[in-house]
């Protein structure tokens, strides 16, 4: 095998006909799998000094799907290369080329969970900001040098930059969050099943969308909830919200829910806003 070392190179403008290449290929064999097919990190980026490897992420409704895509990808030369570090997280890690001197990198999550959101934003905001771009090639290219034969070490010394990135994009994001407020009457004798299920239905919705939910109780009414969910902007709750409600799981708890409503104050009240500072 190969020795795998850190090569940084001038921005190349036929790495986007070679990812063209590729999509069309994974679009072939994964078919109504690939929900949707994007050209990430340095490649994707034009201009931008980068490794000479073409970063593919592939978006899928249901990530358990991912362990069947490796047969069908095997067929256009990608090799599945197990990463408990990654799939702990969603994502599972397909490689094409020699080893030590691979052609494309293909990374499969759930379309529009975290790990989706997070490689985009950080794309999208490269492209938008050529300061931050030209920042982030002259990191690399001090990282290349220091760690030339340490391929995990020069990615790990990457980090700290790319998530100061997503923490500046979420900033910009928050004065245009999304909010939904519902008030219900949950019976009390079922508040310990009711808050299991919020629970539950928390850890689905953050597969999909980044959501922040406060449960509050009312003082003067022991039956009545308030729930407010909050979101980084409305199109990232419709987007998501689509694929959402078409999840067994989801249909299931909210079934559950139901049965946790008092009978005769069983309305739910939902209203929508937008955090204007």
């Amino acid at each position: 095998m190969t020795k795998s070392i850190v090569e940084i190179e001038t921005y190349d403008p036929s790495w986007e006909n070679q990812f063209e290449r590729e999509k069309q290929g994974i679009e072939e064999v994964l078919g109504q799998y690939a929900v949707m097919i994007e050209h990430i990190g340095s490649t994707s980026v034009r201009g931008l000094a980068a490794k000479p490897i073409i970063d593919i992420m592939v978006g899928t409704v249901d990530i358990e799907d991912a362990a069947l895509f490796a047969g069908p990808l095997c067929e256009i030369g990608y090799e599945y290369v197990p990463k408990p570090a990654f799939e702990s997280k969603g994502r599972f890690f397909f490689r094409k080329g020699v080893w030590g001197k691979g052609t494309c990198h293909l990374h499969v999550c759930k379309w529009n969970g975290s790990e989706w959101r997070d490689k985009l934003m950080f794309r999208d905001y490269l492209r938008a900001h050529p300061e931050a771009a030209a920042e982030y090639a002259s990191l690399k290219r001090q990282l290349a040098i220091k760690h030339k034969d340490e391929r995990s070490a020069y990615t790990k010394e990457k980090e700290p930059f790319i998530q100061a990135i997503l923490l500046k994009v979420r900033d910009l994001r928050r004065p245009n969050m999304f909010v939904k407020i519902y008030e219900y009457h949950i019976q009390k004798e079922k508040e310990a099943l009711f808050l299991d299920i919020q629970d539950k239905v928390r850890a689905l919705y953050q597969e999909y969308v980044s959501c922040d939910v406060m449960l509050l109780k009312s003082l003067d009414d022991e039956t009545k909830w308030v729930e407010v969910s909050k979101y980084d902007n409305e199109d990232a709750y419709q987007n998501a919200i689509q694929i959402i409600n078409k999840e067994r799981a989801v249909q299931a708890l909210f079934k559950a829910f139901e049965g946790c409503l008092v009978a005769d104050k069983a309305e739910i009240s939902e209203q929508n806003y937008i955090r204007m500072s």
